[in-house]
């Protein structure tokens, strides 16, 4: 659980990533597959809860670094 006004990281793999993405935009399973997210990259995606609800707002996803910063 991350507290109001905290954030999170999760580092995971291709289909968890899908599956976390596909469930915050209300997508059906079978949709999850044409997501298009890079492999071998880093990948931000933010998402933000509603507290009360617990509405999902995709803020944006899919950002892949052209290279890792020194």
């Amino acid at each position: 659980m991350t507290y109001i006004g905290r954030a999170s990281t999760v580092v995971s793999h291709l289909q968890v990533t899908r599956a976390i993405l596909s469930e915050a935009m209300g997508m059906e399973v079978k949709e999850k597959a044409g997501l298009k997210i890079a492999t071998a990259s880093i990948i931000c995606e933010c998402i933000d809860y509603c507290s009360t609800t617990g509405t999902e707002y995709v803020r944006f996803q899919s950002f892949k670094l052209d290279r890792v910063p020194t």
